[in-house]
């Protein structure tokens, strides 16, 4: 068991009703083609992938750097090339979101004495999760809390409010 300040990110993807459908083989490249994309770049930028899932990751990153901002927004870029060329090829296209927070992250492993994995346990994450609820709200690509926002520097932001998450503003 450790505990640490850390960044935590969260994408997630969609695609249309029609790829969940049909339940097959395709289903599933379409899946690894977004999180194999997605994921290098995470990692390329410093991060370290936690889980996947079939509709994105966790990603945790180390706090107060800019690295976790420019993997999200380079993230962003590679699914807008994704989309142009599934477009082309009259695919359906991906709807991309992700979500950044800063908190404690305690990470141990969890398990029986037959089967053991290693997790991370952190509100950060329910943010997160919080945040990914707000993008059919908001015209944005990218959400972040106000503890990530002050490392968006070279980026564009605009501040959308504040929400709650259970009893916590």
């Amino acid at each position: 068991f450790a505990s640490r300040i850390m960044t935590t990110m969260h994408v997630s993807f969609s695609f249309d009703d029609h790829v969940y459908e049909s339940r097959s083989k395709e289903l599933f490249e379409n899946i690894n083609e977004v999180t194999e994309c997605t994921a290098r770049i995470a990692s390329a930028q410093g991060g370290t992938i936690l889980s996947f899932s079939h509709n994105g990751f966790d990603a945790l990153f180390a706090p107060d750097t800019s690295a976790p901002i420019s993997a999200a927004v380079a993230i962003r870029q590679e699914i807008i090339a994704v989309n142009r060329e599934r477009s082309r090829k009259g695919l359906s296209l991906v709807a991309l979101r992700v979500t950044l927070d800063s908190g404690e992250v305690m990470l141990g492993v969890v398990g029986d004495e037959t089967r053991m994995q290693a997790t991370a346990v952190s509100s950060s994450f329910n943010t997160a999760r919080v945040l990914d609820a707000l993008f059919t709200r908001f015209d944005a690509n990218i959400l972040c809390t106000e503890r990530i926002q002050r490392w968006a520097g070279e980026y564009g932001s605009r501040y959308i409010g504040k929400t709650h998450d259970g009893g916590e503003l």
